[in-house]
């Protein structure tokens, strides 16, 4: 709820900047033309920014990675965090053989 509320007040924080511009300037009236569609785009700005920046500054779990839902032998696994050696070695690309492998042709000689 409070995320919300933070959201909603950084998107109508211009708004009021320029009401209180509006309103303390000598001989403009407030019920001048507002211009609205600046106004949105910048508290439209300032919410997203919001948004990207509060998880990139929240803190986070050292060397641990989230590792999604799975369905393993007729059994799902709920999501969880776990180490992220873990995840990269089920990831590891199977060993390569030692010997390339021989083709059929290459034996005719």
């Amino acid at each position: 709820m409070s995320r919300l509320l933070l959201e909603l007040a950084l998107f109508l924080t211009p708004f009021a900047v320029f009401f209180l511009y509006r309103s303390l300037t000598e001989g403009v009236s407030v019920r001048d033309r507002w211009p609205i569609t600046t106004l949105v785009m910048i508290g439209a700005a300032l919410a997203i920014a919001a948004l990207v920046i509060a998880p990139l500054r929240s803190p986070s779990a050292g060397g641990q990675c989230y590792q999604a839902q799975r369905y393993e032998n007729g059994v799902t696994i709920p999501g969880r965090m776990v180490d992220c050696s873990e995840i990269e070695a089920r990831q590891a690309p199977p060993a390569t053989p030692t010997t390339p492998p021989v083709a059929p042709r290459d034996e005719r000689r």
